[in-house]
């Protein structure tokens, strides 16, 4: 027996459904596209966020047109066979919330970091069922509204005719939003960062490598200016990335431990501080939209480097995952937003191992990953058995560690190749000053180890630097001066025209390209500091001069001095040979060293996540 109140009227019942779904949607649209823009809208990105509410609106309307196409149908059928309404909306609403559901658990697993490989994960069970229980509620919360609904307008014998008010106000509202102001395109250029993760320099052929690994990036440097000695402030990401960041050497900003064990169950890391101000804070202040998109463990938001970025996007990600997010959030400003990005690529950190026709691209001479499991263990445990000598690695060995090295190199390229082709069909591309380099280098057994050390030779510490001008102004200029990472934050400065603060350690490069006229200050310093206090290593401090590099070990009160003109392989100590010299730069290092141990250093715990990533990469045992 039926026990609904009147029969079924499909027109009505149509008319009523797309009446309502226009209505909430923009309803539900606005209120969250508002949400999601007002952050960009109160720092005066009102293009931007008028984008942002727009995308959010028209989802929602697609999603509430979509629930309808699937609810219908299915609610007339079991209305017709007689079921009760509030079983034929339960079901109904399960049959259409189902696909949505799969769709929106999807976009919030990526949005939260889970992937296929770790979809079964113990903490991804756990949070598959809090989010599946949220499903739940809304499914019972919908269904028990639409019960309501289809009785008081589907079964109503004269249902409100709304669908033209609501067309009219859904077509005003969403294409006032969708309509793309024609403001100019921005006077201030983009600022693009690439930074790839254990890159060196002499691993390039546009740095004279024999083997030609960067094809896309030598014609990159072509329109760009290459800076060939090129000195990071560092061996390790987090201390690097803080001098790059904030333009001072690492006893200023005091990050120095990533992965440094408090307890047998506590990891802890620095954090840079809210106390430093950072390349993205300043270009935020000046107009510039900013974004960070990178797969790092050791660059958390939580550890201090989201600090100025309105978009920190650190999800888990291959280098083409990375930049599709990247290139996505930047089709979205229209070319009317300048921006600052910051892209940090992990693809070639250790262990190397290339995929496809990379794989055996620069040959084929060992097995050396066959008594490897690549578990969370057995990686770092490798390393540390190479580092003590219990490990025996062959010629062979090496040689293979570098093929599979230069062959991800060359993969990589090709991957930025097709992001500069991108940003040349959106016109991006001349518009940006685009900078490509790296936060340390890796070894291969030069000096008895793989991979990262606290020893900072120069197969750790020499980068790449290619800078690109607006416009490729300059490109194939060659400087062979002794520069360093911290220099970028103040030559990006310079080049948009904003003044840098007092309280940086690098220097514009602009002055070496004769771009400020002959009354312009020379570039300050003449030394490159590295400085490292990594866990699990002994610290050291190097000084570096356009022709000695001095390494100072403080454990030991030692230190070794090379001439890098006679011996840039750093094979023969000197430092008894030159004495005074030796202890003038071993005075400094001290001092050095003595500043950053007396800084006062927040720290903060790792999260699980963030430590099972650290293992994986052998920094955690």
């Amino acid at each position: 027996m039926r026990v609904d109140n009147g029969p079924w009227r499909w027109p009505r019942g149509l008319t009523e459904a797309l009446t309502l779904s226009l209505l909430c949607s923009l309803l539900c649209g606005f209120v969250l596209g508002g949400a999601s823009g007002w952050s960009l809208f109160a720092r005066g990105f009102v293009f931007p966020a008028v984008v942002a509410a727009n995308r959010i609106v028209w989802t929602s309307l697609l999603v509430a047109l979509g629930f309808f196409v699937l609810f219908l149908p299915v609610l007339a059928r079991l209305h017709r066979r007689g079921r009760s309404l509030p079983r034929s909306c339960f079901v109904a609403s399960a049959f259409a919330c189902v696909p949505l559901f799969l769709v929106w658990g999807r976009i919030i697993d990526r949005a939260n970091g889970i992937h296929r490989a770790n979809l079964f994960d113990r903490s991804s069970l756990l949070f598959h069922l809090e989010v599946g229980l949220g499903f739940l509620a809304l499914w019972i919360a919908l269904s028990l509204v639409l019960v309501g609904w289809v009785r008081a307008r589907v079964l109503s014998p004269d249902p409100p005719r709304l669908l033209g008010p609501a067309l009219l106000a859904a077509a005003t509202a969403s294409l006032g939003l969708a309509v793309h102001v024609p403001w100019t395109a921005p006077r201030t250029p983009n600022v693009i960062v690439l930074l790839i993760d254990c890159l060196r320099a002499d691993h390039l052929s546009c740095y004279g490598y024999e083997r030609e690994t960067s094809p896309h990036l030598d014609r990159f440097a072509a329109d760009a200016i290459r800076f060939s000695n090129t000195i990071s402030q560092s061996t390790y990401t987090k201390t690097s990335v803080a001098s790059l960041f904030t333009s001072k050497n690492p006893s200023r900003h005091g990050v120095y431990y990533g992965s440094n064990r408090d307890t047998a169950e506590n990891i802890v890391s620095d954090v840079l501080g809210d106390e430093q101000t950072t390349l993205a804070e300043v270009l935020l202040e000046n107009g510039l939209l900013t974004g960070a998109w990178l797969h790092q463990g050791q660059l958390r938001d939580y550890m201090g480097f989201a600090q100025g970025f309105v978009v920190f996007d650190n999800r888990k990600g291959t280098i083409d995952e990375i930049d599709a997010r990247f290139t996505a959030w930047q089709a979205r400003l229209g070319g009317r937003t300048p921006f600052f990005a910051y892209l940090h690529y992990l693809d070639l950190h250790d262990p190397y191992r290339p995929m496809g026709p990379y794989a055996t691209m620069y040959g084929a001479f060992s097995d050396i990953y066959a008594r490897v499991d690549f578990d969370h263990v057995s990686w770092g445990t490798f390393h540390h058995e190479v580092r003590d000598g219990t490990r025996v690695i062959t010629p062979a060995d090496v040689e293979q560690l570098k093929s599979y090295y230069d062959g991800i190199v060359t993969s990589m390229d090709a991957s930025i190749g097709r992001l500069f082709d991108e940003l040349k069909r959106t016109g991006a591309y001349d518009d940006s000053l685009i900078i490509v380099t790296a936060d340390h280098g890796d070894g291969f057994m030069e000096h008895g180890f793989l991979a990262h050390s606290a020893a900072p030779y120069e197969e750790l510490v020499r980068v790449p630097l290619l800078v690109k001008l607006p416009h490729s102004r300059l490109g194939g200029r060659v400087v062979d001066d002794q520069v360093r990472l911290i220099d970028v934050m103040p030559t990006v400065l310079d080049v948009l025209g904003i003044p840098a603060g007092e309280d940086l350690q690098g220097s514009s490069l602009l002055p070496l390209l004769d771009e400020r006229g002959p009354d312009a200050p020379e570039v300050l310093g003449t030394q490159a500091i590295s400085e490292i206090a990594e866990d699990m290593s002994d610290p050291c401090v190097s000084i570096r001069t356009e022709g000695l590099k001095y390494l100072y070990f403080p454990k030991d009160d030692r230190g070794e001095l090379y001439d890098l003109q006679a011996d840039p392989d750093e094979h023969h100590d000197v430092a008894l040979e030159r004495p005074e010299k030796a202890a003038e730069l071993r005075e400094e290092a001290r001092q050095i060293y003595s500043e950053g141990q007396e800084r006062d250093v927040a720290e903060v715990s790792l999260d699980q996540e963030t430590i099972d990533e650290l293992r994986a990469l052998g920094y955690v045992k």
